[in-house]
């Protein structure tokens, strides 16, 4: 179902990636600067992700939305739950929490794969509320609870446990050298970014946390950069944080950007490679912030019909 990725993370694809050095970096916004692409979505924003060039995010209460790099927004197809969004080939990774349970019960949850023209259909189901989405090189789609202590692995139409020792995971991130999984936790007292090691096969060891944050800035959505730095939005702080893995060194990026909840760098000629576009969970806007670095080119996952 799911073409294997090429591991070596730094190879950027030529259909879905751009430059991985900051000579493409735009120039128009200096880092930490942050300026609102697209306007009025009443009820919030949750996933991002660039497919084909093409961002789209979910708009609570619509569905999945592409939001053009002129600030226009379409409606690609209603759904009635869908929060976070990973890229595929012609297509975005979906999940759709079904009745959202925040005991963590249910199971109703299930992966989606919807294609550019609004086609749905399921890749995993039986999860009780999937949050965020990330296709790993190995073949599985991982899929985050934060109701939960539980990482579901998607693959061949089945969902099964990959990781159950992380309370409340919620964003995830490959390191640059496909090694290293980051993961931040959400309802949790003092919620850490975890570092999960990897084997080659994707076999996960124990967690090691690489630094805390304040509890009740709940933790959502992760991004990484080529260089390695690990992005995080922290929703209820209303800030961007900046972390560098190796040492756990943690600053305030920017607080433009109201509850921040997914973070997706620019890929295709319409957007900057070197800035997050932003979605808000109780805010209006889908934000951009620019960084001065490129963001992790990774090859995207492509399933058969």
């Amino acid at each position: 179902m799911l073409i294997l990725l090429v591991l070596a993370c730094t190879a950027a694809s030529d259909a879905d990636t751009a430059d991985t050095t900051a000579d493409a970096c735009w120039t128009d916004l200096a880092p930490g600067d942050a300026a609102p692409l697209a306007t009025g979505f009443a009820d919030g924003t949750e996933g991002a992700a660039f497919a084909d060039g093409r961002l789209l995010v979910t708009a609570l209460g619509t569905g999945l939305v592409e939001v053009g790099a002129d600030g226009t927004v379409t409606t690609v197809a209603t759904l009635d739950h869908a929060l976070g969004l990973a890229p595929a080939t012609g297509s975005v990774l979906v999940a759709d929490p079904g009745a959202f349970s925040l005991d963590g019960s249910g199971d109703d949850g299930r992966l989606l794969l919807v294609d550019l023209a609004g086609n749905a259909r399921p890749l995993g189901i039986g999860m009780p509320n999937p949050n965020f989405v990330a296709a790993m090189p190995w073949g599985d789609v991982l899929v985050s609870d934060d109701t939960n202590p539980l990482i579901s692995a998607v693959r061949d139409g089945a969902a099964r446990p990959w990781l159950t020792t992380i309370d409340s995971p919620n964003g995830m991130g490959l390191s640059p050298d496909g090694r290293t999984l980051y993961v931040v936790s959400t309802f949790v007292t003092d919620p850490p970014l975890w570092a999960v090691p990897l084997d080659a096969d994707g076999t996960p060891g124990t967690p090691v946390v690489v630094t805390t944050f304040a509890t009740g800035d709940t933790p959502d959505g992760l991004a990484v950069s080529a260089d390695g730095t690990v992005w995080v939005a922290l929703n209820l702080a209303n800030e961007l944080a900046r972390v560098d893995p190796e040492t756990g060194a943690t600053e305030t990026f920017t607080t433009d950007v109201a509850t921040p909840a997914s973070l997706a760098f620019g890929t295709g000629d319409d957007f900057d490679p070197c800035s997050l576009y932003v979605t808000e969970l109780y805010g209006e806007s889908v934000w951009r912030v620019a960084t001065g670095t490129p963001g992790l080119a990774l090859e995207t996952p492509t399933f058969a019909p």
